[in-house]
């Protein structure tokens, strides 16, 4: 045997592997997948937290509207010697604009004979007008939201009612409130405790 010398190369360890440097398709599909159902359930809560702050804002706001009416409705009729159930267009005779919505009838109090004050119901509010003479003194509006109807009435006994139907609630049923004064004398009514009573302000 001669004297060469045969040099046998090694394999680099690791050679023939192959290393990936992505994602697969079914990996991306997967991520994507994820994604999107976190971002359905983010926007079905966020669209419920949004409609529960809506309706806890206009419950909000038609229980403030009520506790002014009331104050204001039971402060004019008991500075007032009369009052009529008269025609919407009468009251609103003097008004420079005409509400949204058709109304029936309107409440005008009389404290003197150059001094009345109308009530009548335009749409989701419920306006009030003082007048000294033919001018016009004051105007209000009392937010009352789905407000549905306003019915006005003046007893024999001279008790002045203002009775408010609301829309239907989940349960179905109009939810409804009274106001009752009593005309040229201070009185206060206390709430009912039966919801399918109308509620007395």
């Amino acid at each position: 045997m001669s004297g060469r010398t045969i040099f046998v190369a090694k394999r680099p360890r690791g050679a023939g592997i192959h290393r990936r440097t992505g994602y697969t398709l079914v990996e991306l599909i997967v991520v994507i997948s994820i994604n999107a159902v976190l971002m359905a359930v983010g926007a079905s809560v966020l669209g419920t937290l949004l409609r529960t702050e809506h309706q806890g804002r206009c419950h909000f706001d038609r229980a403030s509207g009520l506790v002014r009416l009331a104050d204001q409705w039971r402060s004019d009729v008991a500075a007032s010697e009369t009052g009529a159930v008269v025609p919407a267009a009468a009251a609103l005779a003097g008004a420079k604009s005409q509400p949204a919505a058709p109304q029936t009838s309107a409440l005008r109090l009389q404290s003197a004979p150059d001094h009345k004050i109308e009530f009548f119901r335009d749409g989701d509010r419920l306006r009030r007008i003082e007048y000294q003479g033919p001018a016009v003194v004051r105007r209000e509006a009392y937010l009352l939201s789905d407000l549905v109807d306003a019915d006005f009435s003046v007893s024999e006994s001279q008790i002045a009612t203002l009775r408010l139907t609301f829309g239907k609630d989940k349960s179905g049923a109009r939810d409804t409130w009274q106001i009752d004064a009593r005309l040229a004398r201070d009185r206060r009514f206390a709430e009912t405790g039966d919801s399918r009573q109308p509620t007395n302000l």
